[in-house]
């Protein structure tokens, strides 16, 4: 309770944005807001389109597993991709205002990790020997793709099965994250699961009752 209403009587500033922070044209910074597909699709227009040698993306927190997820995409849809990872770290500190008089400013500082990854078409000696240096994957391991197919569908079957070695299961909307349905266990065959597993034992209590189920 105490916890709760200390935090009632507090808001947080919002910080304005740099504008001197603005990324390089071959940098592609994760945020938890952005779907992989949408990152490799913009790493496929960097490397396709502008025929450019290596890029950089950048990720920090929560984030970090999308960007994970986008880079094994695009190192399995464009060829001869190097791959050299930076793991950082950095503070941030958010600021709160009180509001009622007397209560002071409170200054919260988090650390949290950063992880920088840099795929080029070209290496050199020094990055070979960096710890985090991965040699680019095999051609038989390489699906490649168009610009056209890259945008249309970013990872392509990657996200159609939910990732790799993961067919059929449970399948959900990249963007919202909620379940569309389910798949049974012969032959993969889709069925509607709409009114969920607690609607339907609730009609068998009620028929059990001698009632008419409930119809949604």
């Amino acid at each position: 309770m105490d916890s709760n209403n200390t935090r009632a009587k507090y808001f947080r500033v919002n910080k304005e944005r740099n504008e001197d922070d603005t990324p390089p044209d071959n940098e592609i910074r994760i945020t938890t807001r952005g779907t992989a597909s949408r990152y490799v699709a913009r790493a496929g227009v960097l490397f396709l389109e502008k025929n450019l040698n290596q890029i950089t993306l950048k990720a920090a927190g929560k984030a970090i597993s999308t960007l994970c997820i986008a880079v094994d995409v695009i190192r399995r849809r464009i060829k001869g991709l190097h791959q050299i990872n930076y793991l950082k770290h950095t503070t941030i500190v958010d600021e709160f205002e009180p509001r009622e008089e007397g209560l002071d400013q409170i200054k919260i500082e988090k650390k949290i990790s950063v992880l920088e990854i840099k795929l080029t078409r070209e290496v050199t000696e020094e990055e070979k020997e960096n710890a985090g240096y991965q040699s680019p994957l095999p051609e038989d391991q390489v699906e490649e793709m168009t610009l056209q197919n890259i945008r249309r569908g970013g990872g392509g079957s990657y996200y159609r099965r939910g990732g790799r070695g993961q067919r059929g299961g449970r399948r959900q909307d990249n963007r919202r994250g909620q379940m569309r349905g389910r798949y049974s266990d012969r032959g993969g065959q889709r069925y509607s699961d709409r009114r969920g597993r607690g609607s339907r034992n609730r009609d068998e209590r009620e028929f059990s009752r001698g009632r008419r189920p409930s119809r949604r």
